[in-house]
């Protein structure tokens, strides 16, 4: 066999398996009872186009041959001889009232006899089946828990009420028996047979461990999720039941029972209707079903008449229950039959705002008056559902505006006939102001077009204006550069004069050193009055007084040109000073005597010191540069010592490294002391500074007891040049400013 031949086998087999699955996967979908559409699978299968028409074709006349069977199979009631308890299939047609059994030839009737009783006392069994537990009461009997005992399985035997039963009630218990029977669905609760025993007939069906999804409810809150996942299986189910021409007519959370997996089953549908092929029970007026879940059309009596949206309504008050925990409308029987009909059920988003607004469109699409404006069948509303659970668009749409207020219209014509003749009157009220409304537009239009013209001319005197501002503008930059000018000048004069001052200081207090007191004060005198400072009061003070003497001219004229550090107390009455020989002299300001005969001697150089006013407290600051150390900054360190003028003996000694104090000061009592210093850090500084060198960074304030030597606190400064900080204490030493 040749490769190609090979080939050709292996691509025929990959193609057949391929087909394979497409086959099985449309096979699912059908025995899912989902919705197959031809042209969509033909459509996503290019290449086995002609394989799957072929299917298609044979598998639409296999359901034309196959769909009579199945509908007369569905159609058949199981029901047991009281006799012999033989199996028997009776046909949707068959009578109830004479029913011959083909095994043992009796004849027995399921309605019309006289019953005395439908439970007797102490009755354990039913036929062959085993009665264990009462689970519940519905509206024509009682549901058994009971086991079979052929097949050792455990079914729900229903049986009727005590009460005698005429023929039409046996019928319309029968009538659950006979609805179900037709119907074979996952969530549908299905019926094996109906049965006779002496004047009691029953019903068996299916067992379902759980609880009604009433009582679920009570117990557990669904998400909205939750309720949207529950309400698709509840509509399939339903969509099943329709499809076989069966409406139950009585939906509601007491005929669902959940399992115990969670998995909905539809029960009672005692009140079910056949689309076709079955007369109702009821008469025309009659209201069956509960009211809370019923439509519009059943609860105005046309139970007779409604069809498969009836159910889509009830779906639709579940949902509603399910998503807000509430029922649409709520009341007595009569107030909610006149809810129904009349009025629009409020918005679930207005009593959960969590709910999702596609879900709350849903929930109200099946809750419309008109069965026309509703969901068509239960499977759009269970693929519309799902299409919100993938996140797609729904197909559902809210109704407009319009819409409502035309359903409000019909539901109350004499409101809104009332509202017609007022809107008819108003709109003529509107035609009347139309007609007037064109006169005073053609006044109107004569008015504009004088506007017109007085805007041409405004134009042109806006124009003028902004003309004049350009000028005004020009005229207010000559000012300012005018202004700028004085100001320059008012500058230059005003630096001028404080020089002139400073020279008349200078010339005034080199005249005073000299004792020619008269040519000093001439050079006072020529000092402007509004610079007169402390300097100025000083000299004047000095040069006027008589038996004040020039500091210089008392000692030693070594000390005559230049005293470097030096203080003078607040009241005038002491004068300190460091000599270059490292001594402190105290004199007496007005006669140059010495205050202290003998010097303080002190241990290095003094560049700062301060006399306290109401003490004999004397402080001094010197700097001391240390030598190896690496960093800059710690190289710097000052020394403040505060001595006793009176016995020339030191109170305390403080070192603050690497600080320079600028100030100092002393509280009146004597007991602190407080430091204005500059911090010194080690920083690279541009220029031709090298790097590493110390540089002040940081300024504080320190405050010391002078007794113990000890530091009580630190307040930095910022904003503050340094040169210009100097602290004193009040008069009570309490505050520092």
């Amino acid at each position: 066999m040749s490769s190609d031949d090979t080939g050709n086998q292996s691509h025929a087999s990959d193609r057949q398996d391929k087909l394979d699955e497409i086959l099985a996967d449309l096979m699912r979908a059908i025995d899912g009872d989902e919705s197959v559409d031809r042209t969509e699978w033909v459509t996503r299968h290019p290449d086995f186009t002609d394989e799957l028409e072929e299917f298609f074709d044979k598998h639409e006349r296999m359901e034309r041959l196959v769909r009579p069977l199945r509908q007369a199979a569905a159609h058949v009631l199981h029901v047991r001889c009281p006799h012999c308890h033989n199996p028997i299939e009776l046909l949707e047609d068959a009578p109830l009232t004479d029913i011959s059994c083909p095994s043992c030839g009796s004849s027995f009737s399921l309605v019309g006899d006289n019953m005395s009783t439908q439970f007797p006392g102490g009755m354990k069994t039913v036929g062959h089946f085993e009665l264990l537990d009462r689970v519940g009461i519905g509206q024509f009997g009682s549901v058994w828990k009971a086991r079979d005992t052929k097949l050792d399985r455990t079914v729900a035997v229903k049986i009727p009420r005590s009460e005698r039963l005429d023929e039409s009630q046996t019928e319309l218990f029968l009538r659950d028996a006979r609805a179900a029977a037709q119907l074979k669905h996952p969530n549908i609760v299905s019926v094996h047979e109906v049965g006779k025993q002496d004047d009691t007939i029953y019903i068996v069906s299916d067992f379902i461990e759980g609880a009604t999804l009433k009582e679920w409810i009570a117990a557990k809150r669904l998400t909205p999720r939750e309720s949207a996942e529950l309400c698709i299986k509840i509509a399939k189910a339903l969509h099943h039941a329709h499809e076989a021409g069966v409406i139950h007519r009585d939906l509601k959370p007491g005929n669902i029972m959940m399992d115990t997996e969670g998995e909905p089953h539809i029960v009672d549908f005692g009140l079910a209707k056949r689309e076709a092929g079955e007369i109702t029970m009821t008469v025309e007026g009659q209201v069956l079903g509960t009211p809370a879940y019923m439509p519009p059309e059943q609860a105005r009596g046309e139970g007779h008449t409604v069809d498969r949206r009836a159910d889509l309504y009830s779906l639709g008050v579940i949902l509603f229950e399910l998503l807000t925990g509430e029922l649409p409308f709520r009341g007595d029987k009569q107030m909610l039959i006149v809810q129904i009909l009349n009025d629009d059920p409020l918005s679930p988003r207005k009593l959960n705002s969590a709910i999702p607004r596609d879900l709350e469109t849903i929930c109200l699409k099946c809750l419309e008056k008109d069965p026309r404006r509703r969901i068509g069948t239960a499977r759009e509303v269970a693929e519309d559902i799902a299409r919100w659970l993938s996140g797609w668009p729904i197909l559902a749409r809210p109704s407009s505006r319009l819409e409502r207020v035309m359903k409000w219209s019909r539901r109350r014509p004499a409101v809104a006939a009332m509202l017609a003749v007022t809107t008819v009157s108003a709109l003529a009220l509107i035609a009347g102001l139309i007609v007037s409304n064109v006169i005073i537009g053609r006044a109107l239009d004569d008015r504009t077009a004088a506007l017109n013209q007085l805007t041409i001319e405004e134009g042109i005197t806006r124009q003028a204006l902004i003309d004049l501002g350009k000028q005004e503008s020009e005229t207010r930059d000559a000012l300012g550069k005018l202004s700028k000018a004085h100001q320059d000048l008012d500058r230059t004069l005003k630096e001028e004069r404080g020089r002139t001052y400073q020279r008349s200081i200078m010339l005034a207090q080199r005249d005073w050193e000299a004792n020619a007191l008269g040519r000093a004060n001439s050079f006072l005198d020529e000092c402007p009055v509004d610079l007169h400072g402390i300097e100025w009061f000083y000299l004047k003070r000095q040069c006027n007084h008589p038996g004040m003497l020039s500091i210089p001219r008392v000692f030693s004229p070594r000390l005559t040109y230049d005293i470097p550090n030096k203080t003078l107390s607040g009241d005038g009455r002491r004068f300190a000073m460091a000599t270059s020989e490292d001594a402190l002299q105290i004199v007496d300001p007005i006669t140059g005597k010495r205050i202290r005969e003998t010097p303080i001697s002190v241990k290095r150089f003094v560049n700062n010191l301060i006399l306290s006013d109401h003490t004999d407290l004397l402080a001094t600051c010197g700097q001391v540069r240390l030598a190896n150390v690496k960093d800059p900054a710690s190289r710097i360190q000052s020394v403040v010592e505060v001595w006793n003028t009176e016995n020339g003996r030191r109170v305390c000694e403080l070192t603050l490294p690497k600080r320079s104090i600028k100030a100092m000061a002393l509280s009146p009592n004597g007991k602190l002391l407080a430091t204005t210093n500059m911090v010194w850090a080690t920083a690279a500084q541009p220029g031709p500074r090298r790097r590493g060198s110390a540089g002040g960074s940081i300024k504080e304030v320190k405050v010391f007891d002078i007794a113990t030597s000890s530091e009580l606190g630190t307040l930095p400064l910022e904003n503050f040049p340094i040169n210009y900080v100097i602290a004193t204490f009040s008069a009570d030493g309490n505050f520092l400013a």
